[in-house]
Formats: structure tokens, C-alpha cells, sequence
């Protein structure tokens, strides 16, 4: 069986950052070349979407360079005008406040689409052909939706980033191509479907909690890895001490897979001086085979000659 790999990378607000350190170890033991698609929910899309994009280094610098008020800026403006349409006099106008903040969000995106319209570009992505999937929950159904970046302009990439990482309350709704969403969580938090559709039978799938479980038991034939953090990577809430943070997904990356892929890379060499085995083995036979012919052709030519000599 042709071994595929792909990479799932969970939601979990800045400990993101984790994910970063993980890929650095991939690159370190030469893995990250052999990924054939990748995929993730909410802070894990963004960083989906870096990997597709290939360049390790402007990944780091977009989290070592990312303020709490990048993406947790609050939006008064907002805020007021979800106190004034919901009125504070009463309680029905009290919980009319609270589901009119659940739809429209505490907080601001702005920094967080500057940053990914700083880091991401659409033609490198698609240049480079990776799969990459983004999920995000539709709205009012809460249907589970995985976007293929590869497949939307830079504008709509943009838009399906925000809406993986739409946390209700926190975050505002979003809105892509006339359709509402929330942050993927809610529905698949470690998105392994798009993946398996896309053929991988081996999965790396990258965890922000030590809590969170896997749904192995729905994909028998894949082959699971799953990188725990092994320190509590913090809350989800908060975006500082990403090198810190690199450095834990780092280290835990390296526990994990390099034994793994040593393995492989054994199993890769013999399966390869296996095949050049029997390819030369092929092509004995294969010249073999044409000598007996050629030997017998041959021998059929002098027995037509003795035939013919014997008639004259």
C-alpha cells in the first residue's frame, strides 16, 4: 500500500503557537516535504494554511510578532450598540443584550485578519498545490463544513480563516459567500475527514489540550499520531510567550515522531532495495527467457534448413 501523509492541526486560540514548533521538528527530521495535504480547525486552520504555504520562517515571525491586542481587541463600538438595541431596563432586554453579543462577538477581528493578510498569499498557496481544508460551522444548522483553500481567492480565504476561529461571544459571526459561521470547534475540533478523502492513511494529528480524544475507532485503516503537549501549553485566550510555546510543541514533536519516522525511513530503504531486487530479478528473467526463445528459434531455423536440404 502506498503510504500518504497527513497532517490535522487542532484548535486552541494562542496556544497555536505549539503547532509552529512541531513544524520545525518536521522540517529537522525531513518530514515535512513528504506531507500530502493538511487541514485544521480555528487557530490550527491559520496554521494549515501557513504550512500550505511552505515557509516555516514567516510562520514564526507571524506568532513571535502577535500582541494579545491583535486579536483580542474589544470593539466597544459594538459593544454599545448591542446595549442600546437590547435595552438594560428588564430582564428580557438583559437577555436580549446577551444573544444579540453571542451573534455579533465581544471582541474585534481586525488585528487578526491584518495578520493573516500580512503572512498569507493566495498564489503561493496554490502554486504549491498542497490540500489544505479550514473547518468552520454553518449557521443556523451547525453543519460541519470543511473549505479547501485551494479552492478561493485570497478575499474568501480570508473570510473562511475568520469563521474557523469565530468563538461564539467572543468573536462575531462570520460571514462567507452569504452564509453565516462560527469557529469549527464546535463540530470538529481536529477536522482527519478532508484528509482521509484526500486518500492519507497515515495521520499526524497535533493536539492543543491533553483532554482532547481522538476519534480513532471512525478510521480504521489509518495509521493515527497523535503529539500531546506534554506541559500545559496555556489558555486559549491568551497570545504571549509564543517562543516558549514553539519550544514545547518542538520538543514534543521530536519524542514523538523521531523514533516513529527512523523506523520508517529503515523500512523505506529496504522496501526500495527490495524493488531494485526485483526489478533486476525481473529483467534476468526477462533475459532469460529470450535466450530460450532465441535458442529455440534457433533450433527450429536448422531443423527447417536440414528439411529444405534434404528435399533438394
Amino acid at each position: 500500500m502506498v503510504q500518504k501523509i497527513g497532517l490535522v492541526l487542532s484548535g486552541g486560540g494562542g496556544k497555536g503557537a505549539y503547532e509552529v514548533g512541531v513544524w520545525r521538528a518536521m522540517e529537522e527530521l525531513g518530514l515535512a516535504k513528504d506531507i500530502a495535504a493538511v487541514s485544521g480547525t480555528s487557530v490550527g486552520a491559520l496554521n494549515a494554511a501557513l504550512f500550505a504555504q511552505g515557509d516555516l520562517t514567516k510562520a514564526e515571525q507571524a506568532w513571535l510578532g502577535m500582541k494579545p491586542s491583535d486579536v483580542l481587541s474589544i470593539n466597544l463600538r459594538d459593544i454599545l450598540a448591542a446595549l442600546l438595541k437590547g435595552g438594560i431596563v428588564v430582564s428580557p432586554a438583559i437577555t436580549a443584550v446577551v444573544k444579540t453579543l453571542a451573534m455579533s462577538g465581544v471582541f474585534s477581528r481586525d488585528g487578526l485578519l491584518r495578520i493573516i493578510q500580512t503572512y498569507l498569499d493566495e498564489e503561493t498557496i496554490k502554486q504549491r498545490g498542497m490540500p489544505c481544508y479550514a473547518c468552520a460551522t454553518q449557521l443556523p444548522t451547525f453543519k460541519t463544513t470543511y473549505f479547501s483553500l485551494q479552492e478561493h481567492r485570497q478575499e474568501t480565504i480570508e473570510y473562511i480563516l475568520l469563521a474557523s476561529s469565530a468563538i461564539p461571544v467572543i468573536f462575531p459571526k462570520q460571514i462567507v459567500q452569504g452564509k453565516r459561521y462560527w469557529d469549527g470547534f464546535i463540530r470538529d475540533n481536529t477536522p482527519i475527514k478532508p484528509l482521509v478523502d484526500e486518500g492519507c492513511n497515515i495521520i499526524i494529528a497535533v493536539m492543543l489540550s491533553r483532554s482532547d480524544l481522538l476519534p480513532v475507532d471512525q478510521y480504521p485503516d489509518c495509521k493515527i499520531i497523535p503529539i500531546y503537549p506534554q506541559e500545559h501549553p496555556g489558555a486559549p485566550l491568551s497570545f504571549t510567550d509564543s517562543a516558549r510555546k514553539m519550544q514545547h510543541g518542538y520538543n514534543d514533536a521530536m519524542a514523538v515522531l523521531a523514533p516513529v519516522f527512523d523506523l520508517v525511513e529503515v523500512n523505506y530503504q529496504y522496501s526500495v532495495e527490495l524493488l531494485k531486487y526485483e526489478k533486476q530479478h525481473d529483467e534476468f528473467e526477462s533475459f532469460m527467457q529470450q535466450r530460450t526463445e532465441n535458442k529455440n528459434n534457433l533450433i527450429a531455423s536448422k531443423q527447417n534448413l536440414l528439411k529444405e536440404m534434404n528435399q533438394w
